[in-house]
């Protein structure tokens, strides 16, 4: 009797082997803003956005020439690493890392075992802007428009008893 490692498909849709297999040690917070991501049809994969939000910034607002894109930084911060406003996970950065694909894929799983791509309720919320504040409003106004994923593949076949 033997056993095959690789039987040509995966039996669980995500890696469970080292190095890129998800370890489930920090928050889930990375997950989540990857399944924000890719349950509004967005790349899985977060550009740099500080250089194009800096600049939305300088041309919506009225700044004088004398701030820096530092001081600006520190005011208004693009790493919502403890965010818990909706509008704002779609923008929660990914650790680099092998553990990146494992992530991606568990996030894939999730968005497919609870069809979000179809879940009004969650689009709803994820796609809600809270401009309830001026900072917030300026916050909105300035993040960057994120890509579009062209391929979406479900690489995996969902099979509920």
């Amino acid at each position: 009797m033997t056993f095959e490692h690789n039987p040509g498909h995966k039996l669980i849709p995500f890696f469970t082997r080292n190095p890129e297999r998800y370890k489930f040690q920090e928050e889930f917070l990375e997950i989540s803003g990857i399944i924000a991501r890719l349950s509004q049809n967005k790349a899985a994969e977060l550009e740099e956005i500080e250089p194009e939000f800096l600049s939305n910034l300088r041309s919506n607002l009225d700044i004088d020439g004398d701030e820096s894109d530092s001081e600006l930084s520190e005011l208004f911060q693009t790493s919502f690493t403890s965010t818990k406003r909706a509008q704002l996970l779609t923008y929660i950065p990914v650790a680099s890392g092998n553990e990146k694909v494992g992530k991606q894929q568990v996030a894939r799983f999730m968005i497919e075992l609870l069809d979000l791509k179809n879940n009004q309720d969650w689009q709803h919320y994820i796609s809600a802007k809270e401009e309830n504040d001026l900072y917030s409003m300026v916050l909105s106004n300035a993040l960057p428009e994120l890509k579009t994923e062209s391929n979406y593949e479900k690489k995996f076949s969902m099979l509920l008893c």
